[in-house]
Order: structure tokens, then C-alpha cells, then sequence
């Protein structure tokens, strides 16, 4: 008998059947089989991601990224053109960020729907339309709609400012989708809000003149002075009354601009000197020195090196983040994110991004030269044409110290171009 179930248990191994032919860590008795091309294009859609995730391959994802970048400097383009709000869409803008973001951070196959929190902001302006607005009888002006769509926002539906300034710099603060969701926001973002109800107030002729909308000149550095939400005057008082000392008009533009910091300043991997409202000393510091010392240094699936504590930050969001100030903002961030590019070991674009930042700081020291005007004042610093530190960046402590780090900074971005140079020289070599 046992010779018997011997026999039978090798013949079976030999047609492929029985234990021995079992797949997998538990074993199942799957026999092979060939899928038809539309079975392997759907296999395909999903790919590993980190850590054993899954995720939707780059086809299914990028194009949702590449229509909201588009979408965003559309919106942008609109507002260089005009302050005014009927003409420049800051909800849309600040949607098209968290949808490239949401895209980009998740490998979504689902793009995030935007159109539904446009309808909800006009849900709840049609809300205040039928309960505030009725109530006058008709018998209203701009300054009394103001007065009651602040206190619609931030009285009834309670929407407020973080508790803190610490977290002030939340993405989940910043993103416009969770602000009028979870109803707590950056000022900023709280701008963006306030500009969309006016926007279409405006269009409904409920208010009949120009909005300014104000924030608090606050940067965040006295922990007495908490987040303000932001609130707007009339035209009338605009003019008669200008803005008070306190405060700030916030443009579409600015709106947009101060959430992309917000979020670059939330990702960035390195610690953030708040004297000079930056981080790119320790950035630049350690791309020059990262062959010496691996500290603040990345790693591939771990992030920064600290020299303490676990890696915060995210180098990916950060670039993506500074990528669009770049485009809509001040030039450094052209720096900026050349140093970041570095970071990620895409050699070629930092170069290039760097080489640009150059380009423009000798534009603009040969404009000063013919007598034209700009915030920066022209120096020499190390027998090159350069520009002076801004000193309105710096928010406090010694003078002295803050012109020593701008000095030590562009001598280490020197020292980075060349570094850069001979990275790809040697790549090009080794083809």
C-alpha cells in the first residue's frame, strides 16, 4: 500500500498536480494562463509603489498634474493682468494646487473633484443669499454685506485660523479643499475663501462695487499675536480711509503665492530659520560638504539625515512646491529649487535652474548699473557683481550675522556650480 501511494504521489508531481506543484506561501493549485491584451493593459494600470504599495501607473496620474499646473498659471497669467476678482479666480487657482498635489502624492487614478467644492462654496453663498440678504428688504450697501458675510463665515459656519502659529504651516491648513471642509485655514487660504464669496456676490450684484480684502501684517514670530481671519472694506473706505497700519491688501496673486510658501515651507527637509523666513542654508551647506559629512543629506526612501530625531519634510512635495513660486514669485526660489533638484540627484535640472538664477542676478546688476530702481541695492562680494542682502527679511537679532550667512551662502553656491560642472562631465564621459 505504501509503495502504491508512493507511485501515485510521483505521478502526480510529474503531471503537474498534488502539493509539490503548489504556488504561493499557502499553496493553491493556479494553473498558468495566457491574458488577453486588455487583461494585461488593466494588470498594467497598477503598479509597486514605495513600500509595497500600490499605485496607478504614471500615464493614469500625469495627466491630472499637467492640467492643473496648466490651470494654475492660466489663473495666474489672469491676475498679472488685474487685481480685480471677477477677473482672476483664486478658488480655482488654489484648487488646482491641491488637485496636482493630491495627484502627485497619492498616484491617484480618481482625480480630486474640484467642481465640487466650487459648488459648495456657491452653496453656501446661495445660503447667505436667501437668509442675510433677504433680511435687508432691499435696503442695503456694500459696507452692511461685508459686516454680514463676515459674520455668516466666521460667526455661523465658524470658520477660523489655526490656534497656533506652529501650526500655521500645515498642508492640511493650506489645501483649499480641507479649509472649507474641516472650516479651519491659513489666513491666506481664509483669503482665498473670503475672495470666492465676493466673487460671487459680485456677479449675483449683491455687491455692487470693488472688494478690498485685508490680512493681518502678523508674520507668525510673536507667539501673543495669533492668526487673524482675514476681512475686507468697501472701495468708499478704501479711498477715504486707506488701509490700516495693522494690515494688508491681499490679491488674488498673494493669496495664491502665500499658500505655495506655506506648503514649501511645511515640506521643506531642513530646519527653517525663521530670522530670515528661509531654509536654505543648511540645503545649500550640505549639497557642497554632503561628500564629508551624510548629515542633512538624503536618502533614498528615508528622507534627510538629521542629526537628531527622525526625517521630517518631504523632498518630492517641497520641490513641487518651490517649482511653482519659482514660476509665480520671487526669483530666489529659482535658486531654491535648483538646490533642491540637486538634492533629488537630478543633476542636469539643478544646473540649469542654478544657471538661471545666475542669468537673472546679472541682469540685474547690469539694469542697476544704467540706473534702474529695485528692492536689492548692488555690491561686490568676492570681486563679483552681486546684489545686497534685503534687510527687510531680516525679522531679528544681529545684522552683521545675516549679511555673513547671505555672503557664506553664495560663496557655497559657487562652490555648488562647480560641483554640478563636473558631475556632468563625468556622466557624459561614461557614455
Amino acid at each position: 500500500m505504501r509503495a502504491q501511494r508512493n507511485d501515485e504521489e510521483e505521478e502526480e508531481a510529474t503531471n503537474g498536480k498534488g502539493q509539490f506543484s503548489k504556488a504561493g506561501r499557502s499553496g493553491t493549485n493556479r494553473e498558468s494562463k495566457e491574458y488577453s491584451e486588455e487583461e494585461l493593459k488593466a494588470q498594467k494600470a497598477f503598479v509597486q509603489g514605495d513600500f509595497g504599495k500600490v499605485s496607478t501607473a504614471k500615464e493614469t496620474w500625469e495627466p491630472f498634474v499637467r492640467a492643473s499646473r496648466a490651470g494654475l498659471l492660466d489663473e495666474i497669467q489672469k491676475c498679472e493682468n488685474s487685481n480685480e476678482m471677477l477677473n482672476c479666480d483664486a478658488v480655482l487657482a488654489s484648487l488646482f494646487i491641491a488637485v496636482e498635489d493630491d495627484a502627485f502624492k497619492s498616484r491617484t487614478s480618481v482625480c480630486l473633484p474640484h467642481e465640487a467644492y466650487v459648488k459648495r462654496l456657491q452653496k453656501l453663498m446661495d445660503e447667505f443669499e436667501m437668509r442675510d440678504i433677504a433680511y435687508f428688504n432691499g435696503q442695503y450697501d456694500d459696507r452692511m454685506v461685508l459686516k454680514a458675510l463676515e459674520r455668516y463665515l466666521y460667526e455661523e459656519h465658524q470658520y477660523k485660523p489655526p490656534v497656533g502659529w506652529m501650526e500655521a504651516f500645515s498642508p492640511y491648513r493650506t489645501y483649499f479643499h480641507h479649509v472649507i471642509a474641516q472650516k479651519v485655514g491659513i489666513p491666506a487660504s481664509l483669503a482665498t475663501l473670503y475672495m470666492g464669496c465676493v466673487k460671487i456676490l459680485r456677479t449675483k450684484e449683491i455687491l455692487k462695487d470693488e472688494v478690498y480684502v485685508l490680512i493681518s501684517n502678523s508674520r507668525g514670530l510673536d507667539p501673543d499675536v495669533l492668526p487673524r481671519t482675514p476681512w475686507g472694506i468697501t472701495k468708499d473706505d478704501y479711498l477715504n480711509l486707506g488701509i490700516p497700519a495693522d494690515a494688508r491688501w491681499c490679491t488674488p496673486k498673494m493669496s495664491i503665492q502665500m499658500q505655495l510658501r506655506a506648503l514649501k515651507r511645511s515640506f521643506w527637509p531642513w530646519t527653517w530659520d525663521d530670522r530670515r523666513d528661509t531654509g536654505i542654508e543648511l540645503a545649500l551647506r550640505s549639497a557642497v560638504f554632503g561628500s564629508e559629512d551624510r548629515m542633512q543629506t538624503a536618502v533614498k526612501g528615508v528622507g534627510i539625515i538629521q542629526p537628531t530625531g527622525r526625517p521630517f519634510g518631504d523632498l518630492e512635495m517641497a520641490i513641487r512646491a518651490t517649482e511653482r513660486l519659482a514660476l509665480v514669485a520671487e526669483p530666489e526660489n529659482i535658486r531654491d529649487y535648483g538646490v533642491l533638484l540637486y538634492h533629488s540627484q537630478r543633476y542636469k535640472e539643478a544646473y540649469e535652474q542654478l544657471q538661471k538664477y545666475q542669468n537673472w542676478r546679472d541682469e540685474e546688476f547690469e539694469r542697476l548699473q544704467k540706473g534702474g530702481k529695485t528692492s536689492t541695492v548692488a555690491v561686490e562680494v568676492d570681486g563679483t557683481p552681486n546684489t545686497a542682502p534685503d534687510m527687510s527679511k531680516w525679522l531679528f537679532g544681529d545684522p552683521s550675522e545675516y549679511a555673513e550667512q547671505v555672503a557664506r551662502e553664495e560663496q557655497w553656491l559657487k562652490e555648488l556650480m562647480l560641483i554640478l560642472e563636473r558631475k556632468l562631465l563625468e556622466q557624459t564621459l561614461n557614455m
